[in-house]
């Protein structure tokens, strides 16, 4: 089954716009006639991408719609805003069945025998996968999740981008140091410097908690003193004898009554109220030496982990526990590069759904900007990472890609290619792609990211075109010194350290219009470069 085409009739800053997905046809519905007409691609290439497999990038500003798209494909809600065709076999299907659609189809392929048919989606079992799913409230905790699932079905699935990245096991490890705790009482406070270490020999679980159940009380007073609070005669109780008796003192006296939504409040206030047995848990994980992703993943579920991980890690922008994949060397997940952390959480995401064991007739995967993020050396290899990762698996998969970088549309044809912009009403608009038909496939990136549809105002910073400039207006006496921001001494200097040659030839040679040389400073250039030469000679 293929995603063939998808009208949207309203969503966002999208109307009445449709969205070309397969290379094989090029797809234009007059919305006034209710026609769609389905023509052949000349240029289409089979199976360029491999067995069952299409990719499709969606390039334009911000703002242009790109994200809109995804959203729309990531529900599949079948309304009267958004028309999917799909292909399956010799049938193509109306997502849609209020809006029957006249079809004018090229007489290569005799489509105009071949039926419309109005099918549910859901029977089809089209299934969206979307990235979009892990950037809510917990993404961190998506990502080691769904990195568990992955590792759990391969741990050798990402071993094509490095064979050192064959994971074996899990760790659970607990930072030995907490921030500063800002309660004004100096016992307490001067337990919790930035580099204290805790216990040599151990943790100190007691330190731990009461931090936290501490930063608890301060974000439920949410800017309240707490020395106004009723919770001030117990912090000094702790804060002159620290003790686990005075701690559950303390954090038995919590209550949520301030929140209207409690969330998983309830479960981190009882993981701190139960002191022994929660330490005992954390003990429980420790101890092992290997973990396997089966019990990560319940371990995620836990308090524990929503205590001294979720809310911390949202709340005070530390994580005291922290959850590490190691190989047989010992190489740590955590230790990676963030670029090569991205690359497999990347990899991870996609695989997840790929290893579902649903009937599935078009796995949509939806990325959003993948690239983001990531060092140049990592975009040149991500679409070939999803191309790695699908080998061997039957099912139909479209990858739908998001992307500002011409590093990724060096690996995708232009048909594979939706070029977005905005209207003057900032209305999403489709546009005929790069400038006089460029292809994108093979391209060189410093052709790619010279065409105007990336660089409307050319490849140069803004900073040095506005620095420049100026010193341009001043040596055309169109701008005083005064009103530029280079120093007229420096003027030269500046000149001389631009990178372009024909620019810098060209302003060197205003400058010397504007200030000639005397026969003093020729003199003295000459003879430097003889002094220059002679010293190239020794």
């Amino acid at each position: 089954m293929e995603l063939v085409y998808l009208w949207v009739e309203e969503y966002k800053n999208i109307q009445k716009q449709g969205f070309n997905f397969s290379p094989r046809f090029s797809c234009e519905y007059n919305d006034e006639t209710n026609e769609l007409s389905i023509n052949e691609n000349n240029d289409y290439i089979e199976n360029f991408f491999g067995d069952n497999i299409n990719v499709t990038a969606i390039v334009g500003k911000n703002g242009s719609g790109k994200s809109s798209v995804l959203e729309i494909l990531d529900s599949l809600n079948i309304s009267q805003k958004y028309r999917y065709i799909f292909k399956k076999n010799n049938t193509f299907y109306i997502g849609f069945d209020e809006y029957p659609i006249i079809s004018h189809i090229d007489e290569e392929y005799n489509f105009e025998h071949m039926p419309w048919i109005e099918q549910n989606l859901d029977e089809e079992n089209v299934i969206s996968s979307s990235l979009l799913n892990c950037s809510d409230s917990d993404p961190i905790n998506c990502k080691t999740l769904t990195i568990a699932s992955v590792l759990e079905n391969d741990n050798h699935s990402f071993d094509f981008i490095d064979e050192k990245f064959i994971f074996r096991y899990w760790k659970l490890e607990i930072n030995k140091s907490l921030p500063n705790l800002d309660t004004g009482l100096q016992n307490l406070d001067e337990r919790y410097t930035l580099y204290t270490q805790m216990v040599e020999n151990g943790i100190n679980y007691l330190h731990i908690f009461s931090y936290v159940s501490i930063k608890l009380i301060q974000y439920i007073l949410a800017g309240e003193s707490l020395e106004q609070s009723r919770y001030w005669i117990l912090l000094n109780n702790l804060n002159e004898n620290f003790t686990e008796e005075n701690y559950l003192n303390l954090v038995n006296e919590i209550d949520l009554e301030r929140f209207d939504d409690i969330g998983n409040y309830n479960l981190i206030l009882e993981t701190l109220q139960q002191y022994q047995e929660s330490v005992d848990f954390i003990e429980s994980f420790l101890s092992k030496r290997e973990i396997s992703s089966n019990e990560i993943k319940s371990f995620i579920d836990s308090g524990v982990y929503k205590t001294f991980y979720g809310f911390s890690s949202n709340n005070f922008k530390y994580n005291i526990i922290d959850i590490n994949y190691l190989t047989d060397s010992d190489l740590k997940f955590l230790d990676l590069s963030s670029g090569e952390q991205q690359r497999i959480s990347n990899v991870s995401l996609f695989l997840d759904y790929m290893n579902s064991d649903e009937e599935i007739s078009l796995l949509l995967s939806l990325i959003d900007e993948p690239d983001t993020y990531l060092h140049p050396r990592w975009q040149k290899g991500l679409i070939d990472d999803y191309m790695q990762s699908s080998i061997g698996y039957q099912r139909n998969i479209h990858i739908i890609i998001t992307t500002h970088s011409p590093f990724l549309l060096s690996d995708i044809p232009k048909q594979n290619i939706i070029f977005l912009d905005t209207d003057e009403e900032g209305k999403c608009k489709v546009v005929d792609g790069l400038n006089e038909k460029k292809q994108t496939f093979g391209a060189n990136i410093h052709t790619l990211l010279s065409d105007s549809f990336f660089m409307e105002d050319g490849l140069m910073g803004e900073f040095a075109k506005t620095k420049i400039q100026e010193i341009m207006d001043f040596l055309n006496d169109k701008k005083s010194i005064n009103e530029i921001s280079t120093k007229e001494e420096d003027i030269k200097k500046v000149i001389e350290a631009i990178g372009e040659p024909f620019l810098k030839d060209k302003l060197l040679k205003m400058y010397e219009e504007k200030y000639p040389q005397t026969d003093e400073d020729k003199i003295q250039e000459l003879e430097a470069e003889i002094e220059r030469i002679r010293s190239g000679k020794n």
